[in-house]
């Protein structure tokens, strides 16, 4: 770990030009992010107008003097905070932008960018359309799903890298190829992960190490000169092998999405920000890991007497057990959030039992609404709790799917080949049924995976459909993961093999082995990250650590000993953007918000107050676990839940079900609480 500098902003403003005239001025600009006192006078200095939706990334360029941005709205904007000068273009995506930067060496000029519809696009400044719009080149590599970040090399001006959904990491270069329009692509693949990849970082010394957060917990570095695969050729399970493999030493059976990735300026130490979590800091120069065998914690025994300590042990600790209708000894059914309630984000938001006890005239809306989706959350649960209900459900979307499945099958097979008409006539059949994300370019398969990260982020109600699709598709994958977990867990109970056992427990015995986690240098604590899939971390200097949170404010930390020491409230929802300036301690920030906030040490004194910091980190701490279960869902998703109640009540199956078995039905919803719970209704 790099040491605390002992200079301070004093002595190299008395010292520096006589002992160190050739590194005057980069010491004084470090020492000034460095110092404690310029880090608590942090202001809002200006708030830039760019966009007309939420700012989801920020970018500053090499020399500090431009900012880029990109939004929900589809445009990207180019800032000068210093003299007011914008540029602001409409690009050819067609959902969220969701990350953008400057090419190297373009003079900043060139800009790549992605969006949720799983495009990469680079856009050329100095060129123009007749249509208006800056001269483009389309990739649509990642097209199963959202494309989370772009990367690019400072000394490779022609290239960049994207990472998304589909678990890839993609390398173009833009001297080989300008667009990529097919439908299963396979070229520009650089790393394959066995799960989505949805952030990465490049070492910033050697330019060779990748950083790859993907969201099953597990954070694989890769050595981009040296890359080879491993796995089972003729079932497609092929994964580029990793160097090293680091994980959180997360005691309960679940994964944590990483949502960003940074390295610091040493190349020694890794921030990584896990959402439903907290920030950690890997030491990754000096350790090899958890390997990629012990980094996922084997399925132990999930009987309910197991289930009812981990609630038990919950409720001793004072934390609240999640769910919507939780009974002791069963795992809590996901709640329900009803898409545009931002009612637990932001300064103003409370936990649950805070606004039940002192509720105002202004909190009657969103008390409201938490009450009516608790109980839909809990009609649900009794309606999965029933066998012939679930087989109802099931048989109705399963067609559906086989259905898709065909046409897909088929538009491959002929090589996109199909006719265009007849694609487009069975595209719009299925949409009638379950609508599907918005595509971009000459796509002609319907994406299945899409949109993941909207789920929580966007307010944008023109996007009902995408999302809805969406939520059918995570419940239904929770779903079948908890029937093979119970299948597995009922194997165990049957099965008395000691070797198998000792097996077992031996590799336990491994993965809570805490010296296999001795890479964890700190756990910085008190901020939420549950609502947005991008939300930011990065380094202030060497000294300091900060962060965007659920409550709409800017934590930063000591890095050396995790304690709180700047909080500055910088959104009305949610703040996800965090980026330093290359250079001087300057800020900017964005999130929910529309504008991008500026920030510089302009206060004459501190501003931090220290009780009221402790305060909101409790609060967060305690909203971090009352939300860390909850799924956004559309008003659609609302809507057919109703007529499928409504459906099912016609042919009597309902009133049985619910009137025979609602106790029963209440004891087992925490078995199966991930069932698709959005058939299509007949």
């Amino acid at each position: 770990m790099p040491n605390r500098r002992k200079q301070n902003l004093f002595y190299d403003l008395l010292d520096g030009p006589r002992m160190q005239p050739d590194r005057y001025r980069s010491r004084l600009q470090l020492d000034a992010k460095n110092s404690l006192a310029q880090l608590q006078r942090l202001l809002r200095w200006k708030s830039i107008k760019a966009h007309k939706g939420c700012v989801n990334t920020l970018s500053w360029s090499t020399d500090g003097q431009l900012l880029l941005s990109g939004s929900d709205d589809q445009h990207i904007a180019i800032s000068n905070p210093f003299t007011g000068m914008q540029l602001r273009t409409k690009t050819r995506h067609r959902a969220n932008i969701f990350s953008a930067r400057f090419l190297p060496q373009s003079d900043n000029r060139e800009v790549v960018s992605c969006s949720g519809d799983g495009t990469v696009l680079y856009t050329n400044l100095n060129v123009s359309t007749s249509e208006g719009l800056h001269t483009s080149s389309h990739f649509g590599c990642h097209n199963t799903g959202t494309t989370y970040e772009v990367m690019t090399v400072p000394t490779e001006p022609r290239s960049f890298m994207s990472c998304g959904e589909d678990g890839t990491v993609r390398l173009y270069d833009l001297r080989r190829t300008s667009n990529c329009y097919k439908t299963q692509c396979r070229e520009n693949i650089l790393i394959t992960g066995p799960g989505a990849l949805t952030a990465m970082a490049l070492a910033p010394i050697s330019l060779n190490y990748i950083a790859a957060g993907s969201s099953g917990s597990s954070v694989r570095i890769y050595d981009r000169r040296y890359l080879a695969v491993k796995g089972a050729e003729a079932l497609g399970d092929r994964f580029t092998v990793p160097v090293k493999v680091f994980t959180i030493p997360a005691s309960e059976e679940r994964t944590y999405r990483v949502t960003s990735l940074e390295y610091d300026r040493h190349e020694q130490q890794l921030l990584v920000n896990y959402s439903s979590d907290h920030l950690y800091l890997f030491d990754v120069a000096n350790h090899e890991g958890v390997g990629e065998s012990i980094w996922r914690k084997p399925v132990t025994d999930r009987s309910a007497a197991s289930r009812g300590k981990v609630g038990t042990a919950r409720q001793a600790e004072g934390l609240p057990v999640t769910g919507g209708n939780v009974i002791s000894g069963t795992v809590p059914v996901r709640r329900l959030r009803l898409r545009g309630d931002w009612s637990d984000t932001g300064p103003n938001a409370r936990p649950a039992h805070e606004l039940s006890s002192n509720m105002q005239v202004g909190q009657a809306r969103p008390q409201l609404q938490a009450t009516i989706m608790n109980r839909m959350t809990e009609v649900m649960s009794r309606m999965l709790a029933d066998p012939r209900i679930r087989m109802g459900l099931t048989s109705q979307s399963a067609a559906a799917r086989e259905r898709r499945r065909e046409m897909y099958a088929r538009v491959v097979l002929e090589g996109g080949a199909a006719p265009q008409e007849e694609v487009e006539e069975t595209m719009q059949q299925e949409e009638e049924q379950e609508p599907q994300p918005s595509t971009s370019g000459q796509q002609q398969v319907p994406q299945e995976r899409a949109e993941l990260s909207r789920l929580a982020h966007s307010d944008d109600d023109d996007d009902d459909d995408e999302e809805e699709a969406e939520t059918e598709r995570v419940e239904e994958q929770e779903e079948q993961e908890e029937d093979d977990d119970n299948k597995r867990a009922e194997d165990n109970d049957d099965k008395h093999s000691g070797d198998k056992g000792n097996k077992s427990n031996d590799t336990e015995d491994e993965y809570c082995n805490p010296t296999k986690f001795s890479y964890v240098k700190q756990k910085f604590v008190g901020h939420r990250n549950t609502r947005t899939l991008i939300k930011e971390a990065t380094f202030w200097g060497d000294n300091f650590v900060m962060s965007g949170s659920d409550c709409g404010s800017i934590f930063a930390w000591d890095r050396y000993t995790a304690k709180n020491v700047m909080l500055i409230t910088a959104d009305q929802h949610v703040v996800n953007c965090v980026r330093p300036h290359p250079t001087l301690p300057i800020l900017a920030s964005s999130g929910i918000d529309y504008d991008i906030k500026v920030w510089m040490p302009q206060g004459q004194g501190s501003y931090y107050c220290e009780n009221a910091a402790n305060d909101l980190m409790k609060r967060n701490a305690v909203m971090l676990e009352e939300t860390r279960d909850i799924i956004t869902v559309p008003a659609s998703f609302m809507i057919r839940m109703l007529a499928c109640m409504h459906s099912l009540r016609n042919r009597g199956i309902w009133e049985e079900g619910a009137g025979g078995g609602a106790g029963a039905g209440a004891d087992s919803a925490g078995n199966e609480p991930n069932a698709d719970p959005q058939p299509d209704a007949p």
